[in-house]
């Protein structure tokens, strides 16, 4: 008889405890205390670091310092790219995350310009690359497939 009391007991204010939790939680989160806490700021934060902006012409131009024009000329991209490339080798003392940026912005620029001129020593032949990539997908699917049955 005890116990069932004890038992009683112990999930009534365990249900009012809980409900409270809750309600507060309902109150802070509907009223924006969150954000006042400092609480929304700090997720804010957080979120705003996993999401990137995509790059811009301006900025890809300003990465290999070259000035924005209309008329810019793929072989100027490509001596930009490869002289700061091997510039920032990171087994001469650069460093991977500036190499890795500008080889990204190299890649928004050549994409005004055909495949056939985005060839350098470090993308011999974009052409067959893209097509080997189609391939390995491909591949990768029917393998899938395959599993799935």
């Amino acid at each position: 008889m005890v116990n069932k009391f004890l038992f009683n007991l112990a999930l009534e204010y365990g249900a009012r405890v809980g409900k409270s939790v809750f309600n507060a939680y309902q109150k802070v989160v509907g009223s924006g205390g969150a954000q006042q806490t400092g609480f929304g700021k700090a997720a804010q934060s957080t979120i705003g670091r996993f999401i990137t902006k995509p790059m811009t012409r301006d900025e890809a131009c300003k990465i290999l310092n070259l000035d924005e024009t209309p008329e810019l000329d793929h072989v100027k991209v490509m001596e930009r790219f490869e002289t700061m490339f091997q510039k920032n080798n990171p087994e001469k003392g650069g460093s991977f995350y500036i190499q890795s940026k500008i080889y990204f912005a190299k890649e928004f620029l050549m994409q005004d310009f055909p495949t056939e001129f985005n060839k350098s020593e470090f993308n011999p032949d974009p052409e067959a690359q893209a097509k080997a990539d189609k391939e390995e997908k491909a591949a990768d699917a029917g393998e899938q497939k395959k599993g799935d049955k």
